[in-house]
């Protein structure tokens, strides 16, 4: 059965938002796939750029 997806909303300032949308301009991501990015490095740090994997 797959995840459930859940939807957050985050306050960001105006430098904060300019630095994540100039992240996600030069890395050709969307601010959705740069976050989850972050997220799952924090969970999973040794597979940062891949997901977990079930077992």
């Amino acid at each position: 059965m797959a995840d459930k997806v859940r939807h957050l909303s985050v306050r960001l300032s105006d430098d904060e938002n300019q630095a994540l949308e100039c992240y996600c301009d030069q890395t050709s991501q969307s601010k959705t796939e740069v976050i989850r990015e972050f997220i799952r490095s924090l969970v999973y740090p040794a597979s940062a750029n891949s997901s977990p994997k079930s077992t």
